[in-house]
């Protein structure tokens, strides 16, 4: 455990060396603290993120079977599975993510718009990681999370029950609820996401949805 704790800490003060000490998600401007007679929208907020992870789940233990069927029609061996992954190439939507996810701040889509990002990065998610293709899929489930709150926020908007000045809230609150959704540990989604984005005082927030989620 130590020996651990002392490599934890050699290898932070190396990164904050290197990268700073601005938290990799950090929000631009400071957060509005939500207020606790709108709490009644974080658990409608769970629920709607518990299905969107049940539905991450259900599809990525799937998706290996799409890419056996595409195999046979287009004759391509499981290595060749990857050339089906990389058709389209937009860095910005289909990249890792972490710009995206500060730029949603910037950009506040609209609904139709968040609507189309989340299903254009969720099929070309899929699609990557069924390939085969090495890579991790953490930051590509903060991504989707962080525009299923955008999505959320976008529609509670609408309807006027949230302020425009709490949009970067629910990219925040989408992000841990998702990720504590697929992950099962919710726990370490409500600390991971408060540690990248730097901000305790959304630490309530985060923990009912997540754990709702």
């Amino acid at each position: 455990w130590v020996t651990a704790l002392m490599a934890s800490l050699v290898a932070n003060a190396v990164s904050l060396r290197i990268f700073g000490q601005v938290p990799v998600l950090a929000m631009t401007e400071k957060l509005p603290v939500f207020p606790l007679k709108d709490y009644w929208i974080l658990i409608v907020l769970g629920i709607f993120l518990g299905v969107l992870g049940y539905g991450y789940e259900w599809v990525v233990l799937r998706i290996g079977r799409v890419y056996q069927g595409l195999g046979k029609i287009f004759h391509l061996p499981s290595h060749f599975h990857g050339l089906l992954a990389v058709l389209f190439i937009i860095p910005h939507l289909l990249g890792g993510g972490n710009e995206l996810i500060l730029a949603l701040n910037g950009l506040h889509p609209a609904l139709t718009v968040a609507i189309l990002y989340l299903a254009i990065r969720f099929v070309w998610s899929m699609l990557s990681f069924g390939s085969g293709f090495p890579g991790g899929i953490f930051l590509p489930i903060l991504t989707l999370g962080a525009l299923s709150g955008s999505v959320f926020a976008a529609a509670f908007e609408n309807l006027g029950f949230l302020q425009v000045s709490q949009f970067p809230i629910f990219i925040i609150l989408g992000m841990a609820g998702y990720f504590g959704a697929v992950s099962k540990a919710p726990l370490t989604a409500m600390i991971l996401v408060t540690e990248m984005v730097g901000d305790l005082h959304q630490l309530m927030t985060i923990g009912v949805v997540t754990l709702i989620a």
